[in-house]
């Protein structure tokens, strides 16, 4: 699809695909198939357009055609075994890059749930995947923020038993990266707040620091928010 075709019936393919997603995969088995091939399709052209765009217009017009929700339905109503992580990866993009406003959005419409329900997936892709879009959710979520604020999403984590999720995925160990994301995580969810577990607090801030990259905006990020209250602090 030429760009310039796109850009003039955005709203149209948008609405389009919307429809597609939205779709029950019932009927025949020769219908069954289509249905599933034509959402395999849109997914991927999803995934494929929205990835590393910096143009925030792009994905706001997406959001406001509906296919978050459509997405949501898709990984909130089928077997996870259903789910595949070209599936997971078109919304993945909505997370990427961080954005305040699009974090946000993210959270109104509930998110977080199916999110802490992949935690859970026995396809590794889709673990780790789901583990860095949370932090992605959270990085876009401290933007702009004073210090001596806490995050704002942390009720919204808490209510939907997300602290417990996380943490339990890090001393899971299931994959190297999804605990250091899981730690990640977990630092900037608590930001400028007292981590009350003082086994949490060690083993979370211990991890962090023993990352090989200190430099990495996220681990950064993370002890930061971690240092914002002077209670968590570990002794050495």
């Amino acid at each position: 699809m030429k760009l310039a075709i796109f850009q003039k019936n955005q709203n149209t393919i948008f609405a389009i695909i919307t429809r597609d997603l939205q779709q029950n995969i019932q009927g025949s088995d020769e219908e069954k198939l289509l249905i599933q091939k034509l959402q395999d399709n849109e997914f991927k052209f999803l995934e494929k357009l929205l990835k590393d765009r910096k143009d925030p217009s792009l994905r706001k017009n997406a959001v406001n055609s509906g296919i978050i929700e459509a997405l949501h339905y898709i990984f909130t109503t089928r077997d996870m075994d259903e789910i595949t992580y070209p599936h997971f990866l078109a919304f993945f993009q909505f997370t990427w890059p961080y954005s305040a406003e699009m974090s946000r959005i993210l959270v109104d419409k509930k998110s977080f749930d199916f999110l802490l329900r992949f935690l859970d997936h026995k396809n590794l892709n889709i673990l780790n995947a789901s583990i860095n879009a949370l932090v992605n959710i959270m990085y876009g979520g401290t933007l702009g923020l004073d210090e001596s604020q806490v995050h704002p999403y942390y009720e919204d984590l808490t209510q939907t038993g997300g602290i417990e999720k996380i943490y339990s995925l890090f001393k899971r160990n299931v994959s190297r990266q999804s605990q250091n994301s899981a730690a990640i995580c977990l630092g900037i969810a608590f930001k400028a707040q007292k981590i009350d577990d003082e086994n949490m607090k060690k083993q979370i801030k211990t991890h962090l620091k023993s990352l090989p990259d200190q430099s990495d905006v996220e681990v950064v990020l993370a002890l930061k928010c971690l240092n914002q209250n002077s209670d968590n602090h570990v002794e050495q």
